[in-house]
């Protein structure tokens, strides 16, 4: 069994076939691209969200002192 030696950096840049390396990547693909319908359920969870905490800080923050009592 006899190896090849690999080519340095300057015979690879020189050479006219570039050295193919193995693709590095990830047997399930995690990455895709969202759906509108999907974006669109996204944005108006954390909107719903946001507005639920504005409200409940104002209500704390105005009734803070009775709650205290």
């Amino acid at each position: 069994m006899t190896t090849t030696p690999t080519p340095s950096v300057e015979q690879q840049q020189q050479s006219s076939h570039p050295v193919k390396l193995p693709l590095l990547r990830p047997t399930i693909s995690f990455y895709c691209m969202i759906s509108d319908g999907t974006l669109t359920d996204i944005s108006n969870g954390l909107g719903v969200a946001a507005m639920v905490l504005i409200v409940v800080y104002h209500f704390v923050a105005v009734n803070g002192k009775r709650m205290q009592d």
